[in-house]
């Protein structure tokens, strides 16, 4: 069997992640699967141009106005994959995140005319919605006005709800939804664009070898293999991490990003006799004002040695996202039994198990963030740890994600004849 994943990118964001850990995954599991992305893709320069005429029109259509140009995403240019022999190869087409010049609606059709099987993974609410990723408190997408009173551009987002709506409603062979949440599941089943197409529900996958508490860490001596065990202590050492402080760590790609909700951790934890390690992009200055704790802000880290033993090395992860499908990070931080804060929203209740493996937080509410991570700080620590375990271990493993997509790709096939 043969699968050929289409993301925009193969680095830069959370579903170009889940893509290549869904990819790993399969391969370990037996199915041959491969990505294809703007970039490495044999048009790439083409695709790079898609992006910015695309990012233009947008523009354009906002009156020169920079405010949403990264909320919208028409889907007015993209590159026709069918032609590659890749895409002819394959057996199954499996769609991630597609947008900013990957694909286009008219590329999504030419796609859906090819016969091919299609998977489609949503990472957020583009696909049956007009423009948006997140509609936050909109229901236009969902109450019959076909996204006419969008609060982005009410225009421009109703007319690509209905040509999305020509797509997806038009004869033709079902496409095969994913959610990586019953959350994102729930809501694409209430959405008209997809009435008829069916809606599956299958976790991000999670290696959970490498991504493994700090007792489990192994290496080589003598020609055999032990068991090694750093201590925390030495462990914040080699990350020129204090010792002797409480440490609360904050992941995101763009930490700075309004919708991380930085801001409501800073704010919350300005009293607390704790540390905060703020690591990701820093588009903007961080306001440290005054604390009675430090701020460790480490930029962007691209290793994934140094992200593990981030984890492994601070008490609890705050994580204060205002919109959010399934986090890669709350995944990868139970897996190094590291329990995990957050806000009641999307898909953060059926990850954070309250007062087992960490503290679901009123939503906004910045004295219970304080609450929640004064309270899991103070609390059993191996417990929690072992919760946050056994959770990854059993509802995220390479092994139990992988056989889902297969199950799922075995009758899309069957579909066919």
């Amino acid at each position: 069997m043969k699968v050929l994943h289409i993301n925009t990118s193969a680095t830069a964001g959370g579903a170009a992640i889940a893509a290549r850990r869904i990819i790993r995954a399969e391969e370990r599991y037996g199915i041959e699967a491969s990505l294809l992305t703007r970039n490495d893709s044999p048009d790439a320069s083409n695709g790079q141009w898609n992006f910015v005429m695309e990012r233009l029109g947008v523009w354009l259509r906002e009156g020169l106005n920079l405010r949403h140009l990264w909320a919208i995403d028409p889907a007015t240019h993209g590159m026709d994959v069918t032609q590659l022999p890749e895409f002819k190869r394959a057996d199954i087409i499996h769609l991630h995140w597609i947008n900013q010049g990957m694909l286009s609606l008219q590329g999504l059709e030419q796609i859906r005319r090819s016969g091919k099987p299609i998977v489609w993974t949503m990472h957020d609410m583009w696909p049956f919605t007009g423009v948006c990723h997140h509609a936050d408190e909109c229901t236009a997408w969902q109450d019959g006005t076909a996204c006419a009173r969008c609060r982005l551009n009410s225009r421009l987002a109703h007319r690509t709800y209905l040509r999305k709506q020509a797509l997806l409603q038009a004869p033709g062979q079902r496409i095969n939804f994913v959610a990586c949440s019953q959350w994102l599941a729930e809501s694409a089943r209430r959405a008209p664009l997809l009435q008829d197409h069916r809606v599956n529900t299958i976790p991000n996958p999670i290696d959970v070898q490498f991504y493994r508490p700090l007792e489990h860490e192994v290496g080589e001596h003598g020609g055999g293999v032990v068991t090694v065990a750093p201590s925390r202590e030495a462990l914040r050492q080699q990350l020129g991490l204090p010792t002797d402080r409480r440490l609360i760590l904050f992941i995101a790609y763009k930490a700075t990003d309004p919708n991380k909700g930085l801001n409501y951790l800073l704010d919350a934890t300005r009293d607390m006799d704790a540390d905060l390690v703020i690591v990701g992009q820093c588009t903007s200055s961080i306001p440290a004002g005054e604390r009675r704790g430090q701020l460790h802000i480490r930029g962007l880290v691209s290793d994934r040695h140094e992200v593990r033993g981030l984890y492994q090395a601070c008490d609890v992860l705050a994580m204060p996202t205002l919109k959010d499908n399934l986090p890669n990070t709350i995944v990868e931080a139970m897996s190094c039994a590291l329990p995990c804060v957050g806000f009641r929203i999307g898909g953060l209740p059926e990850m954070i198990d309250h007062m087992s493996n960490g503290y679901l937080v009123n939503y906004l509410d910045t004295i219970d963030l304080r609450h929640g991570l004064e309270t899991i700080l103070a609390a059993d620590r191996r417990a929690l740890q072992s919760a946050a375990r056994l959770k990854a271990i059993q509802t995220y493993s390479e092994a139990s994600v992988a056989s889902r997509y297969a199950q799922l790709y075995e009758e899309c096939l069957r579909q066919m004849f």
